[in-house]
């Protein structure tokens, strides 16, 4: 029986708790049972050496995970690697090549994307390669078009000059905002408003946001990180609802209208 390892890759670490991963294993896992291929575990008596957050386009001497791969290999005499497509490996036909090369002339081991195990063979017919170098073009490409619409969309959302309600959540968004880290109020919207309300009744009695802090530090409340909230996090929190309330405002002139 042969013996084989399961590479995965994500490009983004946000897709990490997706089913990427999972789709990717039960892939190779059924065609080694199909053909009575023994798949190996890695040192952590893992599955699949798995490449977290690397770009389709990293050389594959960049990749910790694949790195770690090859030394197994190596050390276990396996001479089979099974990805769940080519885009696994790479999407650049240039890192796809010189990476398949070094594989399969370096290291004796064949690369089977098991959606189409004969990707890579016959490797001696021009047109063979011809159409492999052609299919990795054309993923090539369609990364770069998804990457060049993302960012067209992040231009549009940058470019709002008002807060306005997310369509998946309802809840308020800050102007131009369309990444990056959640803020307080998008992640704990009840505890925000707790917060505020009582912010609120303090400076309305003369309190500074020093004095604010301590109180907040007294009954409990914390940052992210588990610290007291400091004066300008008070401040900062306080502007955050002034603007919510404007926007909310705002939306209630709109209906009246």
């Amino acid at each position: 029986m042969s013996k084989a390892v399961i590479y995965a890759r994500t490009s983004s670490l946000t897709n990490t708790t997706g089913d990427s991963l999972d789709r990717q294993v039960h892939a190779c896992s059924r065609f080694a049972e199909e053909n009575e291929i023994e798949i190996l575990l890695d040192g952590d008596d893992d599955t699949v050496f798995w490449d977290k957050g690397v770009s389709g386009n990293a050389f594959i001497e960049s990749r910790p995970a694949f790195v770690e791969l090859l030394k197994f290999c190596k050390e276990n005499d396996v001479t089979m690697i099974l990805i769940e497509n080519v885009t696994r490996f790479s999407r650049d036909v240039g890192v796809a090549e010189v990476g398949y090369r070094y594989l399969s002339e370096k290291c004796g081991i064949q690369l089977i994307p098991v959606d189409d195990p004969t990707y890579f063979v016959n490797d001696e017919n021009p047109t063979q390669k011809l159409i492999r170098q052609l299919l990795a073009c054309i993923a090539d490409w369609e990364k770069a078009m998804i990457v060049a619409k993302m960012a067209e969309a992040r231009d549009r959302m940058k470019n709002r000059n008002a807060w306005h309600r997310s369509k998946s959540t309802k809840r308020l968004v800050s102007p131009g905002k369309c990444q990056g880290k959640k803020n307080l109020a998008e992640l704990y919207p009840d505890d925000f408003k707790r917060m505020s309300e009582l912010i609120s009744y303090h400076r309305e009695c003369g309190a500074s946001y020093a004095d604010i802090s301590e109180i907040m530090r007294k009954e409990g409340y914390r940052n992210s990180k588990g610290n007291p909230f400091a004066p300008m996090q008070i401040k900062r929190i306080e502007d955050l609802n002034l603007k919510h309330q404007q926007i909310l405002e705002e939306n209630e002139v709109e209906v009246a209208c």
